[in-house]
């Protein structure tokens, strides 16, 4: 049977889908995204992985405007969510870089390992200061939405150093970063590079468009890694 690929995350993975779809001739699927339940992801994943499918597991990793990061955490039934579910939570004493992202990761990884099949943490796109429809409005302004490469690439320094030092323990686990793609060299902006049409659909979140512009790249790395066909 044809290793899978699977696409477990939040909302910043469900973006990125498009490009995985675009850069594998494996089947691709999407166990959870946003709100989810732990224990189900981790008994469906216990189900239904295999030697050699792989695990594509994103996030955001960027703190909001408030200096918030979300986590993903047993705390019962939030406001809003079905009883006994659990659900995405954001406190500013929740760390981007900090233990919480290291026990999600290694928790996913305890499942993938014993099942034989790879793990690929990625990294995050660009924390725009504007949405795309808000640049528009503010066109006159050459920075409006443009934000320092720099600057973005300090505020995920701490996941970068995890998935990196994650990717060169284990043999399994793998480190995609496609910021620098979204990218030139000092800025960044809601422009699918060399275009006119945005990458994005909100400050964070990529567009269908912006996702697909990374199927290339993403393609290529899946080959190069020995993940995809």
């Amino acid at each position: 049977m044809q290793p899978i690929v699977y696409v477990l995350g939040d909302s910043h993975a469900w973006s990125l889908f498009p490009a995985v779809e675009a850069a594998t001739s494996r089947p691709v699927r999407g166990l959870s995204w946003h709100i989810a339940e732990v224990a189900d992801i981790e008994m469906d994943l216990e189900k239904v992985l295999k030697a050699n499918d792989v695990v594509i597991w994103q996030k955001r990793v960027h703190g909001d405007p408030g200096g918030h990061c979300w986590h993903f955490k047993d705390i019962g039934s939030p406001p809003g969510s079905p009883p006994g579910k659990n659900s995405w939570i954001r406190g500013a004493g929740l760390s981007c870089d900090g233990s919480l992202v290291l026990e999600e990761a290694k928790r996913l990884h305890n499942i993938t390992s014993k099942k034989g099949a790879k793990m690929v943490l990625v990294g995050d796109s660009a924390q725009l200061r504007l949405g795309p429809e808000d640049c528009l409005l503010h066109s006159e302004k050459a920075d409006a939405c443009s934000v320092s490469k720099a600057d973005r690439m300090e505020s995920t320094l701490g996941f970068s150093a995890l998935a990196t030092n994650l990717s060169q323990t284990y043999n399994d686990i793998y480190f995609f970063d496609y910021f620098p793609l979204l990218c030139n060299e000092k800025t960044c902006d809601q422009f699918v590079p060399g275009t006119t049409i945005s990458a994005y659909k909100d400050t964070n979140h990529l567009s269908v468009s912006g996702s697909l512009y990374l199927a290339p790249f993403l393609c290529s790395w899946f080959k190069e890694h020995g993940l995809a066909d």
